[in-house]
Protein backbone atom coordinates (compact mmCIF):
# COMPACT_ATOMS: atom_id res chain seq x y z
CA UNK A 1 0.00 0.00 0.00
CA UNK A 2 3.07 2.15 0.84
CA UNK A 3 4.68 1.87 -2.42
CA UNK A 4 1.11 1.91 -4.00
CA UNK A 5 0.89 5.58 -2.60
CA UNK A 6 4.47 6.34 -3.38
CA UNK A 7 4.17 5.92 -6.84
CA UNK A 8 0.69 7.89 -7.07
CA UNK A 9 2.36 10.60 -5.22
CA UNK A 10 5.46 10.63 -7.70
CA UNK A 11 2.98 10.01 -10.86
CA UNK A 12 0.70 13.06 -9.60
CA UNK A 13 4.21 15.77 -9.30
CA UNK A 14 5.21 14.55 -12.60
CA UNK A 15 1.47 15.38 -14.09
CA UNK A 16 0.84 18.48 -12.46
CA UNK A 17 4.73 20.02 -13.33
CA UNK A 18 3.78 18.70 -16.90
CA UNK A 19 0.24 20.50 -16.98
CA UNK A 20 2.21 23.64 -15.60
CA UNK A 21 5.20 23.66 -18.29
CA UNK A 22 2.25 23.26 -21.39
CA UNK A 23 -0.04 25.85 -19.26
CA UNK A 24 2.83 28.53 -19.74
CA UNK A 25 3.44 27.40 -23.31
CA UNK A 26 -1.02 27.33 -23.76
CA UNK A 27 -1.16 30.71 -22.76
CA UNK A 28 1.86 32.46 -25.32
CA UNK A 29 -0.23 30.75 -28.00
CA UNK A 30 -2.87 32.16 -27.40
CA UNK A 31 -0.85 35.75 -27.97
CA UNK A 32 0.21 34.63 -30.78
CA UNK A 33 -1.56 34.53 -33.94
CA UNK A 34 -2.39 31.24 -36.44
CA UNK A 35 -4.62 28.93 -37.61
CA UNK A 36 -7.96 27.67 -36.21
CA UNK A 37 -6.97 25.42 -33.44
CA UNK A 38 -8.73 21.76 -33.44
CA UNK A 39 -9.10 20.13 -29.53
CA UNK A 40 -6.30 17.89 -28.69
CA UNK A 41 -5.01 17.93 -32.39
CA UNK A 42 -3.75 21.62 -32.57
CA UNK A 43 -3.41 22.49 -36.33
CA UNK A 44 -3.14 18.72 -37.74
CA UNK A 45 -5.94 19.62 -40.51
CA UNK A 46 -2.11 21.77 -42.24
CA UNK A 47 0.10 18.87 -42.12
CA UNK A 48 -0.63 18.67 -45.98
CA UNK A 49 0.77 22.43 -46.09
CA UNK A 50 4.15 21.49 -44.44
CA UNK A 51 5.28 19.07 -47.08
CA UNK A 52 7.98 20.42 -48.88
CA UNK A 53 6.61 21.06 -52.04
CA UNK A 54 3.97 23.15 -50.58
CA UNK A 55 5.96 24.60 -47.67
CA UNK A 56 7.55 27.75 -49.00
CA UNK A 57 4.20 29.06 -50.88
CA UNK A 58 2.54 28.25 -47.01
CA UNK A 59 4.97 30.13 -45.16
CA UNK A 60 4.58 33.07 -47.47
CA UNK A 61 0.37 32.66 -47.44
CA UNK A 62 0.99 32.68 -43.18
CA UNK A 63 3.33 35.60 -43.09
CA UNK A 64 0.85 37.80 -45.43
CA UNK A 65 -2.52 36.27 -43.74
CA UNK A 66 -1.22 36.80 -39.51
CA UNK A 67 1.42 39.24 -40.03
CA UNK A 68 5.10 38.50 -39.42
CA UNK A 69 5.04 36.21 -36.77
CA UNK A 70 2.91 33.27 -36.32
CA UNK A 71 1.90 30.01 -34.74
CA UNK A 72 1.00 26.35 -35.29
CA UNK A 73 0.61 23.82 -33.24
CA UNK A 74 1.89 20.56 -34.02
CA UNK A 75 -0.44 18.36 -31.59
CA UNK A 76 0.48 19.86 -28.22
CA UNK A 77 4.24 20.81 -29.45
CA UNK A 78 4.07 24.83 -30.35
CA UNK A 79 5.83 25.99 -33.20
CA UNK A 80 6.69 29.91 -33.48
CA UNK A 81 7.61 31.01 -36.86
CA UNK A 82 9.62 34.70 -37.17
CA UNK A 83 10.36 36.67 -39.95
CA UNK A 84 11.81 39.90 -38.98
CA UNK A 85 15.57 40.49 -38.46
CA UNK A 86 15.62 42.05 -34.58
CA UNK A 87 14.06 37.92 -33.95
CA UNK A 88 16.46 36.08 -35.90
CA UNK A 89 19.17 37.59 -34.40
CA UNK A 90 17.36 37.29 -30.86
CA UNK A 91 17.58 33.46 -31.63
CA UNK A 92 20.73 32.91 -33.30
CA UNK A 93 22.68 35.13 -30.75
CA UNK A 94 21.42 33.35 -27.76
CA UNK A 95 23.51 30.14 -26.94
CA UNK A 96 21.18 29.23 -24.08
CA UNK A 97 18.78 27.96 -26.69
CA UNK A 98 19.11 23.77 -27.78
CA UNK A 99 18.24 22.82 -31.39
CA UNK A 100 14.61 21.65 -31.88
CA UNK A 101 12.84 18.23 -30.50
CA UNK A 102 12.00 17.54 -34.40
CA UNK A 103 16.07 17.38 -35.36
CA UNK A 104 16.69 15.00 -32.63
CA UNK A 105 15.04 12.44 -35.10
CA UNK A 106 17.83 13.13 -37.54
CA UNK A 107 20.53 10.97 -34.24
CA UNK A 108 19.11 8.16 -36.11
CA UNK A 109 21.49 8.97 -38.95
CA UNK A 110 24.23 11.10 -37.17
CA UNK A 111 24.01 10.04 -33.58
CA UNK A 112 25.61 13.01 -31.69
CA UNK A 113 27.59 14.41 -33.87
CA UNK A 114 28.97 18.45 -34.37
CA UNK A 115 25.19 18.98 -36.01
CA UNK A 116 22.87 18.81 -33.47
CA UNK A 117 24.57 17.90 -30.45
CA UNK A 118 24.09 20.66 -27.25
CA UNK A 119 26.65 22.74 -25.24
CA UNK A 120 30.33 23.10 -27.40
CA UNK A 121 29.81 20.69 -29.94
CA UNK A 122 27.62 22.70 -32.13
CA UNK A 123 28.64 23.86 -35.68
CA UNK A 124 26.96 23.84 -39.24
CA UNK A 125 23.43 23.59 -39.66
CA UNK A 126 22.79 22.40 -42.93
CA UNK A 127 21.24 19.51 -45.27
CA UNK A 128 22.31 16.07 -43.54
CA UNK A 129 20.46 13.47 -45.38
CA UNK A 130 20.60 11.40 -48.66
CA UNK A 131 17.87 11.76 -50.67
CA UNK A 132 15.73 9.31 -49.76
CA UNK A 133 16.38 9.38 -45.88
CA UNK A 134 16.10 13.04 -45.78
CA UNK A 135 12.69 12.53 -47.84
CA UNK A 136 11.39 10.14 -44.91
CA UNK A 137 12.31 11.78 -41.76
CA UNK A 138 11.74 15.30 -42.82
CA UNK A 139 7.95 13.91 -43.10
CA UNK A 140 8.22 12.53 -39.48
CA UNK A 141 9.18 16.29 -38.47
CA UNK A 142 6.33 17.45 -39.78
CA UNK A 143 3.48 15.39 -38.63
CA UNK A 144 2.55 15.40 -35.13
CA UNK A 145 0.91 12.04 -35.45
CA UNK A 146 4.19 10.61 -36.40
CA UNK A 147 6.26 12.20 -33.26
CA UNK A 148 5.58 8.71 -30.46
CA UNK A 149 8.09 6.40 -31.33
CA UNK A 150 5.59 3.67 -30.59
CA UNK A 151 3.16 4.91 -34.09
CA UNK A 152 6.56 5.34 -35.84
CA UNK A 153 7.68 2.33 -35.69
CA UNK A 154 4.57 0.77 -36.94
CA UNK A 155 4.98 2.39 -40.33
CA UNK A 156 6.09 1.50 -43.89
CA UNK A 157 8.11 4.52 -43.43
CA UNK A 158 9.92 3.51 -40.28
CA UNK A 159 11.16 0.25 -42.25
CA UNK A 160 12.53 1.79 -45.56
CA UNK A 161 14.24 4.92 -43.25
CA UNK A 162 16.01 1.60 -41.20
CA UNK A 163 17.41 -0.01 -44.88
CA UNK A 164 18.52 3.31 -45.95
CA UNK A 165 20.28 4.29 -42.60
CA UNK A 166 21.88 0.56 -42.48
CA UNK A 167 23.17 1.39 -45.69
CA UNK A 168 24.24 4.59 -44.68
CA UNK A 169 26.30 3.67 -41.40
CA UNK A 170 27.99 0.89 -42.97
CA UNK A 171 29.71 3.03 -45.80
CA UNK A 172 30.82 5.74 -43.19
CA UNK A 173 31.91 3.03 -40.82
CA UNK A 174 33.63 1.27 -44.01
CA UNK A 175 35.34 5.00 -44.53
CA UNK A 176 36.22 5.23 -41.31
CA UNK A 177 37.54 1.99 -40.55
CA UNK A 178 40.04 2.27 -43.84
CA UNK A 179 41.63 5.56 -42.99
CA UNK A 180 42.17 3.92 -39.27
CA UNK A 181 44.12 1.17 -40.89
CA UNK A 182 45.89 3.03 -42.84
CA UNK A 183 47.58 5.32 -40.10
CA UNK A 184 48.13 1.96 -38.58
CA UNK A 185 50.36 0.71 -41.06
CA UNK A 186 51.70 3.91 -42.80
CA UNK A 187 55.29 5.11 -41.14
CA UNK A 188 55.42 7.94 -38.94
CA UNK A 189 57.76 9.77 -40.50
CA UNK A 190 55.09 12.39 -41.72
CA UNK A 191 53.89 12.95 -38.15
CA UNK A 192 52.99 16.73 -37.08
CA UNK A 193 53.46 17.90 -40.82
CA UNK A 194 50.63 19.72 -42.41
CA UNK A 195 48.38 17.81 -44.60
CA UNK A 196 46.27 15.64 -41.83
CA UNK A 197 42.75 15.27 -43.07
CA UNK A 198 40.10 15.99 -40.43
CA UNK A 199 39.40 12.46 -40.75
CA UNK A 200 43.44 11.88 -39.10
CA UNK A 201 42.99 14.25 -36.40
CA UNK A 202 39.72 12.33 -35.21
CA UNK A 203 42.07 9.21 -35.00
CA UNK A 204 45.26 10.48 -33.39
CA UNK A 205 45.15 11.29 -29.56
CA UNK A 206 44.85 14.79 -28.40
CA UNK A 207 47.88 16.36 -26.12
CA UNK A 208 45.85 15.16 -23.54
CA UNK A 209 45.46 11.47 -24.65
CA UNK A 210 41.88 11.41 -25.01
CA UNK A 211 40.50 9.14 -27.72
CA UNK A 212 37.60 9.60 -29.41
CA UNK A 213 35.61 6.29 -29.63
CA UNK A 214 34.37 4.45 -33.43
CA UNK A 215 30.73 5.59 -32.94
CA UNK A 216 32.36 9.61 -32.04
CA UNK A 217 34.08 9.36 -35.50
CA UNK A 218 31.35 8.06 -37.38
CA UNK A 219 28.74 10.60 -36.10
CA UNK A 220 31.08 13.09 -37.33
CA UNK A 221 31.95 11.63 -40.32
CA UNK A 222 28.01 11.41 -41.28
CA UNK A 223 27.73 15.00 -40.46
CA UNK A 224 30.69 16.57 -42.54
CA UNK A 225 30.25 14.41 -45.73
CA UNK A 226 26.34 13.86 -45.94
CA UNK A 227 25.86 17.65 -44.53
CA UNK A 228 29.25 19.53 -45.66
CA UNK A 229 29.43 18.16 -49.31
CA UNK A 230 25.65 17.87 -50.02
CA UNK A 231 25.01 21.86 -49.28
CA UNK A 232 27.71 22.63 -51.34
CA UNK A 233 26.49 20.56 -54.06
CA UNK A 234 23.14 22.01 -54.01
CA UNK A 235 24.01 25.44 -53.56
CA UNK A 236 25.91 24.78 -56.73
CA UNK A 237 23.68 23.24 -58.83
CA UNK A 238 21.83 26.78 -58.11
CA UNK A 239 24.72 28.30 -59.22
CA UNK A 240 24.62 26.47 -62.77
CA UNK A 241 20.80 27.26 -63.31
CA UNK A 242 21.28 31.05 -62.42
CA UNK A 243 23.64 31.02 -65.21
CA UNK A 244 21.79 29.39 -68.00
CA UNK A 245 18.60 31.35 -66.46
CA UNK A 246 19.89 34.25 -66.53
CA UNK A 247 22.33 34.52 -70.34
CA UNK A 248 23.48 38.31 -69.84
CA UNK A 249 24.95 37.05 -66.45
CA UNK A 250 26.79 34.92 -67.40
CA UNK A 251 28.03 36.68 -70.47
CA UNK A 252 29.38 39.09 -68.00
CA UNK A 253 30.84 36.67 -65.99
CA UNK A 254 32.76 35.15 -68.76
CA UNK A 255 33.55 38.65 -69.51
CA UNK A 256 35.19 39.49 -66.29
CA UNK A 257 36.90 35.66 -66.33
CA UNK A 258 38.61 36.76 -69.77
CA UNK A 259 39.62 39.88 -68.94
CA UNK A 260 41.43 38.74 -65.98
CA UNK A 261 42.91 35.45 -66.87
CA UNK A 262 43.76 36.91 -70.33
CA UNK A 263 43.71 33.83 -72.20
CA UNK A 264 44.70 31.57 -69.50
CA UNK A 265 42.98 29.05 -67.57
CA UNK A 266 42.86 29.65 -63.80
CA UNK A 267 45.93 28.05 -62.22
CA UNK A 268 45.62 25.10 -60.31
CA UNK A 269 47.34 26.71 -57.35
CA UNK A 270 45.21 29.39 -57.17
CA UNK A 271 44.33 30.80 -53.63
CA UNK A 272 41.51 32.78 -52.05
CA UNK A 273 43.42 35.96 -52.60
CA UNK A 274 43.77 35.23 -56.16
CA UNK A 275 39.76 34.76 -56.48
CA UNK A 276 38.96 38.53 -54.74
CA UNK A 277 39.91 39.82 -58.20
CA UNK A 278 36.39 38.35 -59.14
CA UNK A 279 34.44 41.11 -58.35
CA UNK A 280 31.56 40.65 -60.01
CA UNK A 281 31.44 36.75 -59.66
CA UNK A 282 31.17 37.67 -55.98
CA UNK A 283 27.92 39.25 -56.68
CA UNK A 284 26.80 36.81 -58.77
CA UNK A 285 27.32 34.01 -56.01
CA UNK A 286 26.09 36.41 -53.11
CA UNK A 287 23.21 36.31 -55.34
CA UNK A 288 22.49 33.12 -56.02
CA UNK A 289 22.52 32.08 -52.22
CA UNK A 290 19.69 34.81 -51.40
CA UNK A 291 17.85 33.83 -54.65
CA UNK A 292 18.39 29.77 -53.93
CA UNK A 293 18.69 29.79 -49.71
CA UNK A 294 19.97 26.31 -49.33
CA UNK A 295 18.89 26.13 -45.80
CA UNK A 296 15.38 27.76 -45.94
CA UNK A 297 15.24 27.22 -42.39
CA UNK A 298 16.09 26.85 -39.05
CA UNK A 299 15.08 26.62 -35.43
CA UNK A 300 15.87 26.39 -32.29
CA UNK A 301 13.80 25.81 -28.96
CA UNK A 302 13.62 27.37 -25.31
CA UNK A 303 14.96 25.54 -22.31
CA UNK A 304 13.85 28.67 -20.25
CA UNK A 305 11.61 32.04 -20.31
CA UNK A 306 13.69 33.51 -22.78
CA UNK A 307 12.93 37.36 -24.68
CA UNK A 308 12.82 37.16 -28.63
CA UNK A 309 11.89 40.29 -30.14
CA UNK A 310 9.10 42.17 -27.75
CA UNK A 311 8.06 39.03 -26.50
CA UNK A 312 9.03 36.07 -23.53
CA UNK A 313 8.41 32.44 -24.57
CA UNK A 314 8.48 29.94 -21.83
CA UNK A 315 10.77 27.08 -21.77
CA UNK A 316 9.78 24.41 -24.17
CA UNK A 317 8.71 26.55 -27.48
CA UNK A 318 10.18 25.66 -30.48
CA UNK A 319 10.71 29.00 -32.85
CA UNK A 320 11.85 28.35 -36.70
CA UNK A 321 14.01 31.37 -38.79
CA UNK A 322 12.19 31.28 -42.35
CA UNK A 323 15.78 32.29 -44.05
CA UNK A 324 14.49 31.98 -47.58
CA UNK A 325 11.32 34.50 -46.37
CA UNK A 326 13.81 36.49 -45.20
CA UNK A 327 15.99 36.76 -48.24
CA UNK A 328 12.56 37.37 -50.14
CA UNK A 329 10.64 39.76 -47.95
CA UNK A 330 10.53 42.82 -49.84
CA UNK A 331 10.20 45.39 -46.67
CA UNK A 332 13.98 43.80 -46.81
CA UNK A 333 15.01 43.43 -50.18
CA UNK A 334 13.46 45.70 -53.42
CA UNK A 335 12.15 43.27 -55.91
CA UNK A 336 13.17 40.17 -53.93
CA UNK A 337 11.56 37.93 -56.48
CA UNK A 338 14.20 39.61 -59.36
CA UNK A 339 18.26 38.16 -59.98
CA UNK A 340 19.78 41.14 -59.45
CA UNK A 341 23.59 40.81 -58.39
CA UNK A 342 24.22 44.59 -58.03
CA UNK A 343 21.76 44.80 -54.89
CA UNK A 344 24.76 43.33 -53.41
CA UNK A 345 27.61 46.14 -54.60
CA UNK A 346 26.57 47.96 -51.68
CA UNK A 347 26.54 45.78 -48.85
CA UNK A 348 26.28 48.15 -46.25
CA UNK A 349 22.65 48.85 -47.05
CA UNK A 350 21.70 45.20 -45.59
CA UNK A 351 19.85 45.12 -42.86
CA UNK A 352 21.58 43.12 -40.64
CA UNK A 353 20.57 39.91 -39.97
CA UNK A 354 18.42 39.53 -43.01
CA UNK A 355 20.71 37.74 -45.47
CA UNK A 356 21.91 34.75 -43.93
CA UNK A 357 22.94 31.77 -46.24
CA UNK A 358 25.24 30.38 -43.86
CA UNK A 359 23.14 30.62 -40.92
CA UNK A 360 24.64 33.68 -38.37
CA UNK A 361 25.55 34.15 -34.79
CA UNK A 362 27.78 31.58 -32.38
CA UNK A 363 26.16 28.89 -35.13
CA UNK A 364 27.68 30.36 -38.58
CA UNK A 365 29.11 28.00 -40.59
CA UNK A 366 32.42 27.51 -40.00
CA UNK A 367 33.17 26.30 -43.76
CA UNK A 368 31.68 28.85 -45.14
CA UNK A 369 34.88 30.14 -46.73
CA UNK A 370 35.46 26.99 -48.22
CA UNK A 371 32.41 26.17 -49.86
CA UNK A 372 32.65 29.86 -51.33
CA UNK A 373 35.65 29.22 -52.53
CA UNK A 374 34.84 25.96 -53.86
CA UNK A 375 31.83 27.16 -56.15
CA UNK A 376 33.57 30.12 -57.59
CA UNK A 377 36.63 27.77 -58.49
CA UNK A 378 33.94 25.67 -60.13
CA UNK A 379 32.26 28.48 -61.40
CA UNK A 380 35.28 29.69 -62.94
CA UNK A 381 36.36 26.19 -64.76
CA UNK A 382 33.38 25.64 -66.10
CA UNK A 383 32.96 28.75 -67.41
CA UNK A 384 36.12 28.65 -69.09
CA UNK A 385 35.22 25.50 -71.34
CA UNK A 386 31.35 25.29 -71.20
CA UNK A 387 28.23 27.66 -72.50
CA UNK A 388 25.43 26.61 -70.04
CA UNK A 389 21.48 27.02 -71.64
CA UNK A 390 18.55 25.09 -70.41
CA UNK A 391 17.23 22.31 -71.87
CA UNK A 392 13.90 24.27 -71.80
CA UNK A 393 13.64 28.30 -71.15
CA UNK A 394 10.28 27.90 -70.19
CA UNK A 395 10.59 25.32 -67.52
CA UNK A 396 10.93 26.89 -63.87
CA UNK A 397 12.18 25.16 -60.96
CA UNK A 398 9.78 23.57 -58.56
CA UNK A 399 11.01 24.37 -55.29
CA UNK A 400 11.31 22.20 -51.84
CA UNK A 401 11.95 23.29 -48.55
CA UNK A 402 13.23 19.97 -47.40
CA UNK A 403 16.46 19.97 -44.78
CA UNK A 404 18.34 21.89 -47.86
CA UNK A 405 16.46 23.53 -51.30
CA UNK A 406 15.36 20.80 -53.76
CA UNK A 407 14.00 21.22 -56.63
CA UNK A 408 11.15 18.62 -57.47
CA UNK A 409 11.40 19.14 -61.50
CA UNK A 410 15.23 18.61 -61.16
CA UNK A 411 17.73 20.71 -63.17
CA UNK A 412 18.32 19.87 -66.62
CA UNK A 413 21.17 22.10 -68.39
CA UNK A 414 22.67 21.79 -71.89
CA UNK A 415 26.55 22.63 -71.56
CA UNK A 416 27.21 23.06 -75.03
CA UNK A 417 31.39 23.26 -75.77
CA UNK A 418 33.02 25.38 -78.10
CA UNK A 419 32.98 22.66 -80.86
CA UNK A 420 30.16 20.48 -79.50
CA UNK A 421 28.08 20.42 -76.74
CA UNK A 422 25.80 17.59 -74.61
CA UNK A 423 23.22 17.37 -72.88
CA UNK A 424 23.54 16.81 -68.90
CA UNK A 425 19.97 15.68 -67.17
Amino acid sequence: MDIFVALLFILTVLTVRFLSKWYKIFLIGLKIPGPLVLPMLGNVQMVSKLKPENLLLSLRNFREIYDQTYRLWLGPELWVFLHTPQETRDVLNNKNLSRPQAFQYLNALIGNGLLISEGNHWAMHRRILEPASNELLFQRMTNPLLFPDIIYRLTPMYSELKESLKIIHKLMSDIVQERQNYLATKEQTTAGKIGKTFLDTLLTPTNTGKIFSFQDIRDEVNTFVLAGVDTTTSAMCYVLYALAKYPQEQQKLSEEIQHIQQGCKLSPNVDFNELQKYKYLDLFMKECLRFYTVVPLTGRQTTNSTRIGGRVYPAGVTVWINLYGLAHDPDLFEDPDQFRPLRFAEEKSLIAFSYLPFSGGPHICIGRKYALMIMKIMTIKILEQFQLVLVDPLDDLILMAEMVLKSKNGINLIFQEREKFSIIN
